[in-house]
């Protein structure tokens, strides 16, 4: 049975190595620059969250606030297609490869579907960051199904599915391509 808030699938955390460049040493070398991590404070958060309406606890700082490291977390997920009833929306299906989304905008609608799995709405959404692994298979899978009706898919209708980390998962790309090759491989 997996902790309360945990994603559904097996997940494994990995602290992941930032895809942007390393600081040049112009960046270290001026004041706006924290001597404890070497990146400029312009790319430095704090961990910043505001209350969590579905937990009952509540984390009170007594020092200074750390800093929020990027974590990723690698997660087996059990499907990928989310179907949407909802008339406000224009499509019926989406794909969404990541949970959470390192761009950090802060009027992003999608910031509160992070509670959901445990996670804060504030800096957790940006730098705790759910990678489906297996997501192009799972698609694969689904697209070959029989009941499949080849309707429209959308991509990341919760969150950015070109974030940085896509650069190495390269996840969004692969469902593109699986995509494409039941296209051509099915009439329509």
């Amino acid at each position: 049975m997996r902790p309360r808030g945990e994603p559904a699938g097996t997940i494994s955390e990995v602290v992941f190595k930032p895809v942007y460049p390393a600081p040049s040493p112009a960046d270290t070398a001026s004041s706006d620059t924290d001597k404890t991590c070497g990146l400029p404070i312009r790319l430095q958060r704090i961990v910043s969250n505001p209350p969590n309406p579905w937990s009952s606890r509540h984390v009170e700082w007594l020092e200074s606030l750390p800093l929020a490291e990027l974590v990723v977390y690698e997660e087996e997920a059990r499907s990928i297609l989310a179907e949407h009833d909802s008339p406000d929306v224009g499509f019926r299906w989406s794909i969404n490869p990541y949970r959470g989304c390192q761009h950090a905008c802060a009027y992003c609608s999608a910031r509160p579907s992070h509670q959901y799995l445990g996670f804060g709405a504030g800096t957790d959404f940006d730098r705790r960051i759910v990678v489906k692994t297996n997501a192009p298979e799972l698609l694969s899978l689904e697209l070959a199904s029989r009941t499949w009706k080849r309707e429209t898919i959308v991509f990341s209708g919760n969150t950015d599915c070109y974030q940085p980390l896509e650069a190495s998962y390269e996840l969004t790309r692969r469902c593109l391509e699986v995509c494409l090759a039941r296209a051509r491989t099915r009439s329509a």
